[in-house]
């Protein structure tokens, strides 16, 4: 079975190659190529993306960071949501120490802690936090 899923896989790699196309694994690392050999492209995304949201940050991987950070620029705005207690991305390279990171290279960031949740009772929350 380990050799039928391997041509299995060349097949499909084969045939992205052929129709010219990606899948959702190479866009990250092709637009981390492409911000690398053309900062022209670079820079005028930085220009247009002034202001960046991210929402369940605990389960970026260290490359999606990266490319936020060159999105952003050392201009830009951004805002990060997370809970590293949420993290369930681990399987697929989620970085346990994103915020770590974020934090090295945002190193004028602020950083809130949100201490309440309306989304479950207190009886929920003190279960899940022992």
């Amino acid at each position: 079975p380990d050799e039928v899923h391997k041509r299995i896989y060349q097949y499909y790699i084969n045939e992205l190659r052929n129709r010219q196309a990606i899948d959702f694994n190479d866009m990250i690392p092709l637009a981390l190529h492409l911000f690398e050999k053309r900062e022209d492209i670079m820079r005028q995304s930085q220009q247009t993306f002034k202001y960046v949201f991210v929402d369940e940050f605990q389960d970026l991987t260290i490359e999606q960071i990266n490319l936020i950070r060159k999105i952003t620029g050392s201009k830009g705005h951004i805002t990060v949501c997370g809970d590293d207690d949420q993290s369930i991305y681990g399987w697929r390279g989620a970085a346990v120490q994103g915020f770590d990171v974020f934090a090295e290279i945002f190193n004028n960031h602020q950083s809130v802690v949100l201490n309440e949740t309306f989304r479950n009772t207190g009886r929920i929350v003190r279960a899940v936090s022992c």
